[in-house]
């Protein structure tokens, strides 16, 4: 019985897989359209559910469980890197683990919604509104700025492409997600959600957010095909050599107790 490790190579076109994040970006923003259209301009505010389906100002809908889905995507991809950096002991193995937990979160958090119980936590300690309407931000304004520090020095180690698409990703995503967030919660605080400009404002926010996300799924799997193509992940049967010899023979020592038995 052999016991030879089985290499699993995984072959990835980069830019087929952004193309294909992308292309269900761009049908959602133009299904949120469509349907912001009908809701304000129209006068279908419903339309049999499909606008609160496509609304990407709406929460657990199509919009936010492919946003939900691809930064889970990141997290696993970042995941896998991590586990190759942790084999060549690469001294920034912990900050690829972090970004991936991070991902994760990110993840967990837009399905869930659970920036909007962090909004309601901060607003029992500081009365906010305008740009600091959705309170949230100003815990993302904090950890965003202690990222930045703790991963200064890996952000920097990185190759120049990897590192100026990194940085390209993380400047739309954080321009969608606090940023407009604090534009759009400025104009709530005066003129309410439910009305044409905000949900063009949201419809800002979001196309920034998800094109961050295919930005960086693409500069992830670009830096896995370019400077980790030697990478392999090896299945092992959970049964150790040891102990299926122990077992053959065991069996061989009962086969011949029965031999001499029938003897």
């Amino acid at each position: 019985m052999s016991n030879q490790l089985t290499p699993l190579q995984i072959y990835l076109s980069p830019k087929k897989i952004a193309k294909f994040f992308g292309l269900v970006v761009l049908t959602l923003v133009l299904a949120n359209i469509a349907v912001i259209i009908s809701r304000y301009i129209l006068g279908y505010p419903n339309l049999k559910g499909i606008v609160p389906l496509f609304l990407l100002r709406r929460e657990n809908n199509i919009p936010s469980t492919y946003s939900s889905f691809a930064l889970l995507f990141c997290s696993v991809v970042i995941g896998i890197i991590a586990i190759a950096k942790q084999q060549r002991k690469d001294r920034y193995t912990v900050h690829w683990q972090g970004l991936s937990l991070i991902f994760l979160y990110l993840s967990f958090d837009e399905a869930a919604s659970l920036h909007e119980l962090t909004s309601d936590l901060v607003r029992m300690v500081i009365n906010t509104g305008g740009f600091l309407r959705h309170a949230w931000v100003i815990v993302g304004i904090t950890f965003v700025s202690i990222f930045l520090v703790a991963y200064r020095k890996f952000i920097i180690s990185l190759p120049a492409k990897t590192r100026n698409l990194f940085i390209l990703a993380g400047t739309s995503y954080v321009g969608g997600v606090i940023a407009m967030e604090m534009i759009g919660g400025w104009y709530a605080d005066g003129q309410g959600y439910d009305n044409l400009i905000y949900s063009l404002l949201t419809t800002i926010e979001e196309t920034l957010e998800m094109l961050g996300i295919v930005i960086f799924i693409y500069a992830l799997l670009e830096y896995m095909t370019s400077h980790l193509s030697s990478m392999q992940i090896h299945l092992q049967n959970k049964s150790p050599s040891k102990k299926i010899e122990i077992q053959e023979s065991q069996l061989n020592n009962s086969l011949k107790a029965l031999e001499d038995f029938e003897l």
